[in-house]
């Protein structure tokens, strides 16, 4: 005899609950991810720019510093620079949105997939 399975409302209203956050954390997380590749693209484009890709991720510790000092050593005017990073605000603003940390926090963050999403630009660009 096959046993019936009868699911309470509320089972079922947690349930329903349980996929509607994980679904949230799912777009947030694609959200974050597509404000991180906007800022990193910005970034490859001007290292690519000055023939300066495989420098840009051979960087260890990814600071604002680290990447001045890289367009420095590859003539990048400081006009250009200075243009870059003025650029990057509003994306950066659209990442602390998205996150809704501080900066530093979500700094953080870019930094540890900062690598991977060079290596994602570079290779949609040679798909395309």
């Amino acid at each position: 005899m096959a046993e019936s399975i009868i699911v309470t409302p509320e089972k079922a209203n947690a349930d329903r609950s349980s996929r509607a956050a994980e679904a949230a954390a799912r777009n947030k997380t694609a959200e974050r991810d597509a404000a991180e590749k906007q800022i990193v693209s910005v970034i490859v484009a001007l290292a690519r720019k000055y023939n300066a890709i495989e420098d840009l991720a051979a960087i260890e510790d990814v600071t604002i510093p680290n990447l001045e000092a890289l367009a420095k050593e590859k003539g990048v005017p400081e006009e250009e620079f200075s243009k870059l990073i003025l650029s990057l605000t509003p994306m950066k603003w659209q990442l602390e949105a998205v996150e809704g940390g501080t900066w530093e926090k979500c700094w953080l963050g870019l930094k540890e997939r900062f690598a991977k999403w060079i290596q994602e630009i570079i290779e949609q660009s040679a798909q395309a």
